[in-house]
């Protein structure tokens, strides 16, 4: 049903900040064919076909234009299919714009966090555990005082040794920016075998017992030139529709 399959569930606070449209406002109903009327039915079959085939720890890879209120940009998406504890079925995504920092132009920068949002009342607190251990791209927790990992999730395990070392050498970085509450890191290289990593590095927000000893860390193959030249050269980055 085009009218309530696919509704958004749920976006990072940094959503506001990046186009100018709340969670709140978002996850209040909303899919494709709210957002992209012209096209949404090509949305429809990319998701449903990530549900399908795509089921994590497949990761699908995505770039394409976005075009909403406050930017207009390249996007680099990841997707997966993830299932939460209560067994319901999720199209799960990481995006993030394509800046210097992806394509390795810009190797560190240091930043403060997005504004947080209002907690978003209808997701509970397992879905988040959930969603952590599926993210399309790896993630963990580490201590800032003594590099130890824990919270792996599954694509951070495939890495293997590997995580720990480029954890230690990012940690010993934001170590010298220590006033700054994010922290990111392009062209890092020893982690994966066929690309260099896109490399984020953020405090927690202090709402659970020990958050202010832990950063958390995500990673993942960044785009490339040639990503960004294909889009930008294709005829879909000129018809894209503003995401309203």
């Amino acid at each position: 049903d085009v009218d309530t399959d696919f509704q958004y569930f749920f976006f990072n606070s940094v959503m506001a900040q990046w186009s100018g449209l709340t969670p709140a406002f978002l996850t209040n109903g909303r899919n494709a064919k709210t957002d992209f009327p012209i096209d949404f039915e090509a949305y429809f079959r990319d998701d449903a076909a990530v549900c399908t085939e795509f089921i994590h720890p497949l990761v699908k890879k995505i770039i394409e234009p976005w075009q909403p209120p406050h930017m207009s940009t390249v996007l680099h998406t990841r997707k997966t299919a993830m299932r939460d504890s209560r067994g319901h079925a999720f199209m799960l995504g990481c995006v993030a714009p394509i800046d210097d920092i992806e394509l390795g132009i810009t190797t560190f920068s240091a930043r403060s966090l997005a504004p947080p949002q209002p907690a978003l009342a209808h997701i509970h607190d397992a879905w988040y555990e959930s969603a952590w251990a599926q993210l399309p791209q790896g993630a963990c927790l580490v201590n800032a005082s003594t590099g130890v990992l824990s919270d792996v999730n599954s694509l951070g395990v495939a890495t293997g040794p590997a995580l720990d070392d480029m954890a230690g050498r990012v940690l010993a970085r934001v170590r010298d920016a220590p006033d700054a509450e994010c922290w990111g890191f392009g062209g890092v290289d020893g982690l994966l075998s066929d690309s260099h990593a896109r490399v984020w590095v953020w405090k927690l927000r202090g709402d659970l017992p020990g958050d202010e000893e832990h950063l958390a860390l995500s990673f993942r193959p960044s785009a490339s030139v040639t990503d960004l030249r294909n889009t930008l050269s294709s005829a879909d980055a000129v018809e894209r529709p503003i995401f309203k």
